[in-house]
């Protein structure tokens, strides 16, 4: 009994300093195998749990049943007393192991109180955006099934990683191009991870740009529109398609290029010189970034949450539920690595769906969302107006 009580204390520590690792600086992450040990930290609450549990059975087993269980009183008393030590500390753990189910919950439970809150307020103008992201592992995704269900959910824009030549020409027969009229594909990268990205979108673009972030991994392609929403007020929206290094092709390379991703939101309107020099102030333009792309990184990885503090938002994360997006074959346990990120300024915007849908040929989910933009507020038009 000494053994397992000595066990039980021993394994706490490597337990701890597990959980410690999702509080690492930005980039701190970059080391191997940290990217992996902290992909896995969501399965550390079951670990922990069942922990807990064997610590409350010995507790209990050594305080009702101590003559019959121990040679003397003061020695289960002395058993009991431990496992109420255990259980404290693993109490304690399995609190800190929910932190990465936590901002799911807390994001569903404001989600849910502003629902209610905004049932009073008056309607304002607004648009959808509906994005499809999916990693085509290798270029091998059956290009009918992308077609098939970026129709069925009415997608406007898709955004495509790990793209191969023959996996375009046969997304060209099938029409893309003729759904998706607007298009731009990633600049040609020694440093291509499975293949380049790429954007369809159903869109006018104002610019387009075949590498708008500059990563250690295939190119960042990105299209730029703008949105009217009646005569005065426009909305520039940026699209890019994302796919850093996976931990396993470099650590370090993996960790740089998610925090480079925070550039993506730079946006210029530059398809008239002349409005953007009636325009006082760039910073006063309305903007939407929408990052999406199988970005190898979970909630948990101290780089990508960099992201989220720069200003981005994750859909998954504003809606309060996470969606598996890999492996396919696997229910649980899995990984959300495929991410939704959207960035407002000078406007509004809001998640209000998501959803996940297999593919044939790859062993990523599609993962589609929808993103509501909406007009600004009269009030804060004018304050805008009136610098």
């Amino acid at each position: 009994m000494i053994l397992v009580l000595a066990f039980l204390w021993v394994i706490f520590v490597p337990l701890l300093l597990w959980q410690l690792l999702r509080w690492l600086p930005a980039g701190a992450d970059k080391y191997n195998p940290l990217p992996y040990i902290i992909a896995l930290l969501p399965l550390a609450t079951y670990v922990v749990g069942a922990l807990f549990l064997c610590n409350f059975g010995g507790f209990l087993l050594y305080t009702c049943y101590a003559e019959k269980v121990a040679h003397s009183l003061n020695l289960a008393q002395s058993y009991a007393k431990s496992y109420g030590y255990l259980c404290i500390a693993y109490a304690v753990l399995f609190l800190i192991s929910l932190k990465s189910y936590t901002p799911y919950w807390f994001a569903k439970l404001r989600r849910l109180h502003e629902s209610r809150s905004s049932r009073k307020r008056c309607k304002e103008q607004h648009q959808e955006i509906r994005v499809m992201t999916l990693n085509c592992r290798y270029g091998k995704a059956s290009a009918s099934e992308i077609i098939e269900i970026a129709k069925k959910y009415h997608v406007n824009t898709l955004l495509l990683q790990e793209l191969s030549d023959s996996l375009v020409k046969n997304l060209e027969k099938l029409g893309i191009y003729e759904i998706f009229p607007t298009s731009c594909v990633g600049a040609q990268s020694e440093h291509n991870n499975g293949g380049f990205n790429a954007i369809f979108t159903q869109y006018s673009a104002i610019s387009t740009c075949n590498n708008s972030v500059k990563i250690e991994a295939a190119s960042v392609p990105s299209v730029t529109t703008c949105l009217d929403f009646g005569a005065t007020e426009k909305v520039v929206v940026k699209f890019a398609s994302a796919h850093p290094k996976s931990p396993m092709r470099g650590c370090a390379a993996w960790s740089n290029g998610i925090r480079a991703l925070a550039t993506a939101d730079s946006v210029t309107y530059c398809a008239d010189k002349r409005a953007e020099e009636s325009t006082s102030k760039t910073c006063d333009l309305a903007t939407l970034t929408i990052v999406t792309g199988d970005l190898n990184s979970t909630v948990d990885h101290p780089s990508f949450r960099s992201l989220l503090k720069y200003g981005f938002t994750d859909v998954a994360l504003s809606l309060g539920k996470r969606l598996r997006t890999w492996p396919t074959w696997l229910k649980w346990p899995n990984l959300t690595l495929d991410h939704v990120l959207f960035c407002a300024k000078n406007c509004k915007s809001n998640a209000l769906w998501q959803k996940n849908v297999v593919v044939d040929g790859t062993d990523h989910l599609a993962y589609i969302a929808a993103i509501d933009l909406q007009s600004l507020d009269k009030n804060v038009q004018a304050r805008r107006h009136n610098r």
